[in-house]
């Protein structure tokens, strides 16, 4: 098969994953128009059309049944956040559902809905325990580890990219995280944040928020092992405490340092 058969042959099973999707795409393209009013945005990334505005954050946030409402849902090649922050953090995540819906077609929404049920029934959640979620899980934390491992430099190099009030901003965080202080981690905490479970499990802001007000405080266990990049308003954080590796994404805004995405993996003895 020469060079111009192998790109037609790409081509056509782009086209066929993309029919295939179709009607579920549809669905998310009814939410679309709303994107283009003020504070809203459309753009398209690895062919995949991306939306966000005030209307589609109420929406997640008000109508899907899930503690917080939801940070992102896609529909086919269609994904819908609440906002610019919750797409970044959401996308590796999302086109997990992208390649499921390309795989499921048409009967990927009832097949996810059976799977939500089947999680309540077993008593693991509709969310926690949903077959498509556990598989994007799995899949975001393997990727994501990867892409924030290799962008980490020497521990002594990247020590000296953290300024004085990150360095602050993170040990408050740290320590409001064994005082059990949910207003006080909440403070350093992006409004699209999700974090990864050491179990796999997908937590947005309003549900860790809601798990550690069940905890309680614990000593506080510094930081040690660390290492840091910085790009700009972005710094990449991985560090060990407690007996586990933390991945941190700290990002700033108006000033403000906060963590953007988490993830969190068992040390081995």
């Amino acid at each position: 098969m020469n060079s111009q058969q192998v790109t037609g042959a790409r081509v056509l099973s782009r086209l066929i994953r993309h029919v295939w999707a179709l009607p579920n795409t549809l669905i998310g393209l009814l939410f679309v128009p709303t994107a283009m009013l003020p504070r809203g945005r459309v753009q398209v990334i690895d062919g995949v059309l991306e939306a966000h505005g005030p209307f589609i954050s109420a929406v997640l946030q008000h109508c899907v049944p899930i503690p917080g409402g939801a940070s992102a849902i896609t529909f086919g090649h269609v994904v819908l956040a609440r906002d610019r922050w919750s797409l970044d953090a959401t996308r590796a995540h999302e086109r997990v559902h992208v390649r499921q819906y390309e795989i499921w077609g048409p009967a990927f929404i009832p097949a996810y809905l059976i799977a939500g049920l089947w999680g309540l029934m077993t008593g693991a959640g509709a969310y926690t325990g949903n077959y498509f979620e556990r598989q994007a899980n799995r899949s975001i934390a393997r990727i994501s580890m990867l892409v924030l491992a290799a962008s980490l430099t020497a521990a002594a190099q990247a020590l000296a990219q953290v300024p004085d009030d990150l360095r602050a901003a993170m040990r408050a965080r740290d320590t409001a995280f064994y005082a059990a202080d949910p207003a006080q981690w909440e403070k350093y905490t992006a409004p699209g944040f999700t974090t990864v479970q050491q179990d796999g499990s997908l937590m947005t802001r309003v549900e860790r928020l809601a798990n550690l007000r069940t905890q309680t405080p614990r000593p506080y266990v510094a930081r040690s092992r660390e290492q840091n990049e910085r790009r700009g308003d972005i710094v990449v954080a991985r560090f060990f405490s407690g007996g586990l590796w933390v991945l941190e994404v700290w990002t700033r805004e108006t000033g403000t340092w906060t963590v953007l995405l988490s993830q969190v993996t068992t040390a081995k003895p």
